[in-house]
């Protein structure tokens, strides 16, 4: 990572004026950050998750962006995160120019020279600026965190490992939006259900809650702060 703006604060304003060079920047405090180009695993899983998660989005009316889209967080911040969820009732904030404001769900996909900045930095920033729900992939760990917004911080409310994305990928946005996913394909709305995988259903994946039997093997998830046995049956 790279920083280009070399001592000199910036403004978003700036930062929309910038010629279109080709190049990915993000203007982090007033910092103009130059991000290393991903690898391919990296884009691999991210769009392996794009995939998965617009077919949940969409069939709730929500809007799913990959990078590069800027999204305006302050007058002094814009990221660009891996992946992106707008839902229907905030769909003002999608402009010409961008995600004006927080995103209902931000992905970001940890690489070895992002790990420190997405984990402290911008996890910072996105609960600064409200982002509701901030999904943490790590393909090195095989580990999807999910971190949903409390009293102006982050607390992990899931953490699932296994292989990623498509045999551990737990669709939690909010509760109301997954009653609604629930519905639409047909399972019960019970308040256990709210925690089933929508995308694992819509992906021919089972991931079941900890204590039902499926005949699969078991992996570990540790949600709100207590581990269970999750099971796992394809």
């Amino acid at each position: 990572m790279t920083t280009a703006s070399a001592g000199v604060k910036l403004t978003s304003e700036d930062y929309y004026a910038l010629p279109d060079d080709g190049q990915r920047y993000e203007l982090i405090e007033g910092d103009l950050i130059v991000p290393p180009a991903p690898n391919l695993e990296h884009q691999g899983i991210s769009g392996e998750l794009y995939s998965l998660l617009k077919t949940a989005a969409l069939s709730i009316g929500a809007r799913i962006f990959a990078a590069p889209t800027d999204v305006y967080l302050s007058p002094q911040t814009v990221v660009q995160p891996d992946l992106l969820v707008v839902l229907r009732e905030h769909a003002e904030r999608m402009t010409q120019r961008g995600i004006e404001g927080a995103p209902d769900l931000v992905v970001e996909i940890l690489s070895p020279n992002s790990s420190e900045r997405d984990r402290q930095t911008k996890a910072r920033l996105y609960a600064q600026a409200g982002v509701r729900e901030y999904w943490i992939v790590s393909p090195e760990a095989k580990i999807i965190e999910v971190l949903v917004l409390r009293d102006g911080g982050y607390t992990v409310h899931l953490r699932a490992a296994g292989n990623l994305p498509r045999a551990q990928l737990v669709f939690l946005l909010q509760p109301d939006i997954r009653h609604q996913q629930l519905a639409h394909v047909g399972l019960p709305c019970a308040v256990d259900a709210t925690k089933r995988s929508v995308l694992a259903t819509l992906t021919g994946v089972n991931l079941e809650l900890p204590g039902e039997r499926t005949g699969g093997g078991e992996r570990q998830l540790v949600q709100n702060g207590r581990a269970h046995n999750l099971i796992v049956s394809r």
